[in-house]
């Protein structure tokens, strides 16, 4: 997976892509990212039953994590007729201590049964 990424990146750095191959590019290696998240969070599992889940603390942009989590779920959104909103408090610090990795896999299922389990045209608010 992490060398489709690669190649997806290598892909995107070409100047003769007109507009719409590379937002294609780019929502492909968006998903493809999103798919390693996915066997990763499977990996996690089996780390967590057997106790061998270590969580790694580090600074990081939760707000930008955000962002690229509903750019990431916007075909999905587009699918399921569901607007979705990333509303970030002024006050709201950018900066956070934590495992960016476990923080944005949980959003990211947040997100994910937000869209899934909307069953008219809703707007879904991530605050």
């Amino acid at each position: 997976m992490a060398a489709v990424i690669g190649l997806l990146d290598i892909l995107m750095c070409d100047d003769c892509l007109t507009n719409e191959q590379y937002a294609t590019i780019t929502q492909i290696r968006k998903c493809s990212t999103a798919l390693l998240r996915l066997l990763n969070n499977i990996l996690d599992l089996s780390k967590v039953e057997s106790g061998k889940l270590v969580l790694e603390e580090t600074e990081f942009d939760l707000g930008r994590e955000l962002e690229g989590l509903v750019d990431m779920f916007s075909v999905q959104c587009i699918n399921h007729n569901v607007e979705t909103v990333l509303d970030l408090s002024d006050d709201m610090p950018r900066l956070v201590q934590g495992d960016s990795a476990r923080v944005v896999q949980i959003f990211a299922n947040l997100i994910s049964n937000s869209i899934k389990f909307t069953t008219c045209k809703c707007n879904c608010h991530t605050a």
